[in-house]
């Protein structure tokens, strides 16, 4: 097991070398040319070839290990590579490994987040740093960058030295934890409706049939959202048949559905969502969305676990 992570620790420090490399490039030649930007095509192709040598170090050194020894070596934290759709740790956030292929790819995933983050710090001519890459969410304040220096954190324009604090988070309320009123990164997309709309569907598999069932979907704030906020959301955008109890608390970055049968059992698809969609974004893809269960139980009331459900988008 030494040897595997010796083999993670080597591996993840030459993948970070070679991005932040591949980046450094591509800045110079966007500084020298006075356009484009980072990462352009030659910069994402070392560093998919980087990554693609990182994986296969590491499923080579550590193949042959049970997944308890595994689970020992690392546990994969709930932090989000910029532009990304869900954490390294995946759409639970619970970090668990316990398999080659998921060491190798958090610890991919990983690297990505620190090589990202710590590039756009080193850079601030790229921009403000990343929400996603926001070292204090969490703190209980609208933290930002100065105007005049976009590298320098701020809590307020006293820190900006002439300049003005330009905040980077929308919300921050004292954790970074998802699934609250505040996201893990405390940044919500502001969504100016263009007039259209579209349709997400969640379906569902159970090993029986649910008498209640409560999903919580994460959408892609600034693409779409659902009129209202909290338990003031619109619940007319929300279709079921008509003999289920319908909940929406809408969070402008996701939203949790509960749904209670008054007779009968829940069918799938349990719920449609007519959202808005916002100007000037690209229509909203499936993969944008992810659905997480949170409680489910049968007819009789009981516990019922192994419940899944997906996001369709029309």
């Amino acid at each position: 097991m030494e040897s595997c992570k010796t083999a993670v620790a080597d591996a993840g420090a030459s993948f970070a070398d070679a991005k932040r490399s591949a980046l450094k490039a591509c800045e110079d030649t966007v500084l020298a040319g006075g356009q484009g930007s980072c990462p352009d095509a030659t910069a994402t192709s070392a560093i998919d070839t980087a990554r693609t040598a990182l994986q296969t170090t590491i499923s080579g050194a550590c193949t042959g290990l049970t997944a308890e020894q595994i689970a020992t070596i690392f546990t994969c934290p709930a932090v989000t590579v910029p532009g990304a759709s869900t954490s390294c740790a995946g759409a639970t956030n619970r970090g668990d490994i316990s398999s080659v292929t998921d060491l190798a790819n958090c610890i991919a995933c990983v690297t990505d987040f620190s090589a990202s983050c710590t590039d756009r710090l080193s850079a601030p001519a790229g921009g403000a740093p990343y929400p996603e890459c926001n070292p204090v969410c969490g703190n209980g304040k609208i933290d930002g960058h100065c105007s005049n220096n976009s590298a320098k954190l701020c809590g307020s324009s006293l820190d900006c030295a002439g300049g003005t604090c330009v905040p980077f988070e929308t919300c921050d309320d004292s954790n970074s934890n998802y699934g609250d009123g505040c996201p893990s990164n405390c940044s919500v997309a502001v969504c100016k409706p263009g007039g259209g709309t579209a349709t997400a569907t969640v379906t569902f598999t159970s090993p029986t049939a649910l008498g209640a069932l409560s999903v919580f979907v994460e959408y892609p704030d600034g693409v779409v959202a659902i009129p209202g906020s909290g338990v003031s959301t619109d619940a007319t955008r929300f279709t079921a048949d008509p003999s289920l109890i319908v909940t929406p608390n809408d969070l402008d970055y996701a939203v949790r559905v509960g749904l209670l049968a008054g007779s009968g059992s829940i069918a799938s698809p349990a719920v449609q969502v007519s959202m808005d969609t916002c100007n000037d974004a690209s229509a909203p893809t499936a993969d944008q969305f992810i659905c997480h269960v949170e409680s489910a139980s049968d007819t009789g009331g009981n516990v019922v676990t192994g419940v899944t459900c997906a996001v369709s988008v029309q």
